[in-house]
């Protein structure tokens, strides 16, 4: 990290690719001036850097005077925090180690040490205080006012932490040196008070992992409090060894367990926890916990959300007091038929991968299911998907008593896997033009004419299907994802429009040369085993050219973010290092 920084060299490449990835949809974030507001499904704009935001409440906000509503568009650099997290931790942090924080405010006098020019320097703590995520704090001059920055601005400057020496006159150790300064001078601190603390926890602790609660509840006894009688959404996995009775002990409030990890937990262990908050669990994930019987499952009334898959040890016993579930994965639960399901209306989300004891009898209640797994279950028919018309996603791979007239009234779905679904024919596949997810490996009897209608596609496998040509693809210009793996009947032709894509399976594609990838200027990973040497080598090369350019195109964006303040280093420093080396060698 360098030693300074100016007031618009805030951000650095690894902190917008952490922020990126958090900024998921539905994610709450908090903007400067403290408005909070909901990403929107449209995501991050990577090339704009900036994120589709709507109200908090999911609602979308007022765009001009005519009363337009839509998602807003906001820069990366107005996010203050995802989920409140920051602030927490900053509070933690401050909490935990100094309790005389309450001496060191904003505006409070720090002494930096290092070279020649900045040993002994004064200066003040801008009102921005530190900025958790650098390990850097702002500063201005010792009499309050701005500093002259690299550009020839006014504004604060950023000054990395293993640079303060003292903080009004109170030198910092150097084993506690980051945590004591995070503390006394973090612009968290002034924004949050212990009323706001307690007013927020139920839209901020469910975003608190298991030990940021720990953390927390270590501060002194108010925040244990608040820790052991407020509701967490974040998973808590049990891990191996750990007695879920103990879990509970330290975070009764807790909603969501994750036993995956403890595969050997028996019931038992689950009735011990009863009584100490586990019978309120809403989330539950449990899959491959084969010791757990119905027994451990009959006190969940609460649940909402359930993964047992593999789990054998479970009949349909259990689901019959499960009703408030809205999310369900029996995925190889042999023990479950027709009848467990009956009184399950609410879903909306099944997975029953290879139950094969399900059949259409099943199906029929279940008319509010929007996601639907059902591998091979060869028990179903076109009976069941025709009343299952709110369904956006569908999973119906080796299902073969499927045909085109259970497709035709799915006119909602956007992802549909039909793998092995040799019935299904473009007549099928017709009414569907919503589909941006297809896979239709080994469905030879769909041709050019279906793709010809389903452009918005974005992912398509058609992993050894004979009936699709250059002309099937001539239309799919949004497509990222290709696999054509075995389709040794496309040609150059065929890759010529597809501009989009990132990620392409051409294995045992035969008629491709090294010009097909003359337009894929997007590309970042090909799958070619068994082509020629030269079909090899122009797509690593491609691949190549495709990750320098982007590469300078965000240092050309990042060095504009931050002013295009970021100099060159002169022959002359250049010449002393290197001479510098030389004495070391």
């Amino acid at each position: 990290m360098s030693t300074r920084r100016n007031g618009n060299q805030t951000r650095g490449l690894e902190y917008y690719s952490r922020l990126i990835s958090e900024l998921t949809e539905g994610s709450r974030v908090l903007l400067k001036g403290d408005r909070v507001m909901k990403v929107h499904k449209k995501g991050v704009d990577k090339d704009l850097l900036a994120v589709w935001l709507v109200n908090e409440d999911g609602t979308l906000p007022t765009l001009n005077k005519d009363g337009t509503k839509g998602p807003e568009l906001y820069g990366l650099d107005t996010i203050q925090e995802v989920a409140f997290r920051g602030v927490f931790n900053a509070f933690i942090k401050g909490a935990i180690f100094n309790k005389n924080s309450k001496r060191y405010k904003n505006g409070a006098i720090v002494t930096l040490k290092g070279n020649n020019k900045l040993k002994g320097r004064k200066m003040m703590v801008h009102p921005r205080g530190v900025d958790t995520d650098l390990n850097a704090v702002w500063l201005v001059n010792e009499d309050g006012t701005l500093p002259t920055l690299n550009n020839g601005t006014k504004g604060p400057e950023l000054y990395d932490l293993d640079r303060i020496y003292s903080v009004n006159d109170m030198t910092i150790g150097n084993a506690r040196k980051y945590n004591d300064i995070q503390g006394v001078l973090s612009s968290h601190l002034s924004r949050v008070n212990e009323n706001a603390i307690f007013n927020m926890k139920e839209g901020v602790l469910q975003f608190l992992n298991q030990n940021s609660l720990r953390s927390l509840s270590q501060v002194d006894s108010g925040f244990r409090n608040m820790v052991k009688h407020s509701y967490h959404f974040q998973p808590l996995v049990l891990k191996p060894g750990q007695r879920l009775a103990n879990l509970y002990r330290s975070f009764p409030g807790a909603l969501n367990i994750d036993l995956s990890k403890r595969q050997d937990i028996k019931d038992e262990e689950l009735l011990e926890a009863m009584p100490l908050g586990f019978k309120n669990v809403r989330v539950l994930n449990m899959k491959e916990c084969r010791k757990i019987t119905d027994a451990g499952l009959a006190p969940l009334t609460n649940l909402t959300s359930l993964d047992m898959a593999y789990c054998t040890g479970i009949t349909d016993a259990s689901l019959a007091h499960l009703t408030n579930l809205t999310s369900l994965n029996i995925a190889l639960c042999i023990g479950i038929t027709n009848a467990g399901l009956a009184p399950l209306t609410n879903l909306t989300i099944l997975n029953m991968k290879y139950c094969t004891r399900i059949t259409d009898a099943g199906l029929a209640p279940l008319t509010n299911l929007t996601r639907l797994t059902m591998v091979g279950c060869i028990g179903i028919t076109d009976a069941s998907l025709a009343r299952l018309t709110n369904l956006t996603s569908l999973d119906m791979a080796y299902c073969t008593g499927i045909t085109d007239a259970g497709l035709a009234r799915l006119t909602n779905l956007t992802s549909l896997n039909m793998d092995s679904c040799t019935g299904i024919t473009d007549a099928g596949l017709a009414p569907l033009t919503n589909l941006t997810e297809l896979n239709i490996y080994d469905c030879r009897q769909i041709t050019d004419a279906s793709l010809a209608r389903l452009t918005n596609l974005t992912k398509l496998n058609m992993f050894d299907c004979t009936g699709i040509t250059d002309a099937g693809l001539a239309r799919l210009t949004n497509l990222t994802s290709l696999n054509m793996k075995f389709c040794r009947q496309i040609t150059d032709a065929g890759l010529a429009p597809l501009t989009n894509l990132t990620s392409l399976d051409m294995v045992g594609c035969s008629q491709i040369t090294p010009a097909a990838f003359t337009n894929l200027n997007k590309l970042k990973y090909c799958w070619n085993n068994g082509l020629s040497q030269d079909v090899k080598e122009a797509a690593k090369a491609k691949i190549a050219e495709n990750k320098a350019r982007k590469n300078k195109t965000h240092n050309s964006d990042m060095e504009a973010l931050n002013g295009g303040t970021r100099k060159k280093r002169s022959k002359k420093s250049k010449k002393i290092k290197k001479s510098k080396k030389i004495r070391r060698n």
